[in-house]
């Protein structure tokens, strides 16, 4: 992977864009380090990626860095979802859970038996999660019982 400095800033570039910009020069097939830096052009990596949440976060690649050996690296950035987004893809998990755990209501329903309590909390907390304080981007999920 390939970036060009225009202008003092860093772009991504090809080295297909290297030889259709400079149509007069013969390149080798393997074009060294220094021959690239004289045309501002130079290897950089991508960073790790880091974890988050895909519900309440998105990863984007972030700008060009330099580190201390000369080498450019372009890293990857975890930025918040908007809250409307954040908090639609929380209510669309929540009702999946609540829909995974409907036969068991609709069983109970059908032959007259109370659902076992443990049930009941757990569809309850599933409801309540979006009045958790930290709703949408801290949610404590309830866990499943068995």
């Amino acid at each position: 992977m390939y970036l060009k400095v225009e202008n003092g800033k860093a772009v991504d570039y090809s080295l297909d864009n290297l030889k259709e910009s400079n149509p007069q020069i013969s390149f080798p097939s393997e074009i060294s380090d220094s021959t690239l830096s004289e045309y501002s052009v130079y290897k950089y990596t991508i960073g790790n990626i880091p974890s988050y949440d895909p519900l309440t976060e998105t990863l984007i690649e972030g700008y060009f860095e330099k580190d201390e050996n000369d080498k450019y690296h372009k890293p990857y950035v975890v930025r918040k979802l908007s809250l409307e987004d954040a908090s639609n893809n929380i209510r669309n998990l929540r009702n999946k859970l609540l829909a995974n755990s409907d036969w068991l209501v609709i069983k109970h329903v059908e032959t007259s038996s109370p659902l076992i309590a443990i049930w009941e909390k757990y569809r309850q907390e599933l409801r309540d999660v979006t009045s958790q304080d930290g709703f949408p981007y801290a949610v404590i999920w309830p866990i499943q019982p068995e």
